[in-house]
């Protein structure tokens, strides 16, 4: 793939987070099978997840929000199969309260998909929201 293909993959993925957050099967169909996906931190949500951890993770979101979450790209870096990027959430929740945070994430695709995700972001934020392990 192309770096444009590739930063469109990614971008298409990241913005199934908000426009399809009720179906998570259809928020990683651009994920492999195999997904690998660590995140950063000591959070509840921390550590690394395959396919079926992260649907599970996605099939709670809707009881946070009505909205999904704004996943929104600011800056790429692309290197052969893999996509460095940075990025912010903006996720309204239920009572009233602003879900905001920073990202970077790495993906590393296969084919036309992705098949390992790396993301650093605030957990305190995380904890703030979903409560502590």
């Amino acid at each position: 793939m192309t770096r444009d293909e590739n930063v469109a993959l990614v971008t298409e993925a990241l913005g199934r987070f908000e426009t399809h957050f009720r179906d998570p099967e259809k928020v990683l169909e651009l994920f492999t099978d195999d997904l690998e996906w660590w995140i950063a931190g000591s959070a509840k949500t921390s550590g690394t997840m395959d396919r079926a951890g992260m649907l599970a993770m996605f099939r709670g979101l809707p009881s946070y929000t009505d909205m999904g979450m704004r996943l929104t790209p600011n800056s790429f870096v692309v290197e052969a199969n893999k996509v460095a990027v940075e990025g912010e959430s903006y996720m309204e929740i239920k009572d009233g309260r602003v879900y905001r945070n920073r990202y970077h994430w790495l993906f590393e695709l296969s084919g036309d998909k992705i098949a390992k995700v790396r993301e650093y972001l605030d957990t305190a934020l995380v904890e703030e929201l979903v409560g502590k392990a």
